[in-house]
């Protein structure tokens, strides 16, 4: 692994205050909400998972509009054989909920489960940072394109950024100026998130900070960028299993534990180069 401390050119003619701007507030972002992210994640993971198995086994169960919504949008997306294998008795059991409702029968005690489903659901959705901040490419929101560049997965995923930032911001803040600059930032940030829909329009993973644009890839000098290697994320499994698969696996197989936005990082990098 390739990580550089320095380049040839630390030396402008001015500070490089929007860069140190722009740390300062992804830093200040992280700290608000990574813990909260981390603590709603599980619960955001069992939702969505119960909801698709529960509306997998039993369609004729009455939803909300917005289970519903998201119910649809997940059947779009994965192929048909997948979707029907959520019924199927040779189907893993994902966990002791999803073996309960394998032997429930009554048709009331099952309404009544998707009618508690769904108040988590709209619960959920209303109280996660995730969910109103991060980019899903499966219903990406205008705001995300924006809000989805200072979302960060952990410590690692933030100083790994930032120091590709403040290594690449400091000397093209000095060349392109204090307006090019930071749009410029900005455009390969959601440029990222645009071409990561793109190459995946069904997934429903939370995409945080991919690494892109500047802290991506950062040219240096003429002829000489630095590159980091892909890192890993963890999916926001189980749930997360849908939107990776991307119809490649079959659903009950267990969700990779590897990738954030590959296709976004790349557009990164070619934006940042």
């Amino acid at each position: 692994m390739l990580i550089p401390l320095r380049h040839e050119n630390m030396e402008g003619r001015r500070w490089p205050v929007v860069t140190f701007a722009l740390i300062a507030l992804n830093i200040l972002v992280f700290l608000c909400t990574h813990w909260k992210m981390e603590e709603q994640a599980p619960e955001r993971a069992e939702v969505r998972m119960h909801v698709i198995i529960l509306a997998g086994i039993h369609p004729e169960l009455k939803k909300t509009e917005n289970v519903q919504e998201f119910v649809n949008e997940i059947q779009n997306k994965v192929p048909e054989q997948f979707w029907k294998q959520l019924s199927s008795p040779n189907r893993k059991i994902e966990d002791s909920w999803d073996a309960r409702i394998r032997l429930m029968e009554d048709p009331e005690l099952l309404q009544a489960e998707m009618d508690g489903l769904a108040a988590r659901f709209t619960d959920e959705e209303k109280s996660s940072i995730l969910g109103n901040y991060a980019f899903v490419p499966a219903h990406p929101r205008p705001i995300t394109y924006l809000t989805s560049m200072f979302l960060h997965t952990g410590w690692l995923h933030l100083i790994g950024n930032m120091w590709f930032l403040w290594l690449a911001g400091f000397i093209l803040e000095d060349k392109w100026g204090r307006v090019i600059y930071p749009v410029f930032y900005l455009l390969a940030g959601a440029a990222a998130s645009q071409f990561h829909a793109w190459f995946y329009p069904g997934s429903i993973v939370p995409a945080r900070a991919p690494r892109r644009g500047l802290p991506q890839r950062a040219t240096i000098a003429p002829g000489a960028s630095l590159r980091r290697p892909p890192l890993p994320e963890e999916a926001q499994s189980p749930i997360g299993r849908v939107g990776i698969l991307q119809g490649r696996r079959s659903f009950e197989r267990a969700a990779p534990r590897l990738g954030i936005e590959y296709p976004g990082r790349h557009a990164g990098c070619g934006k940042g180069a």
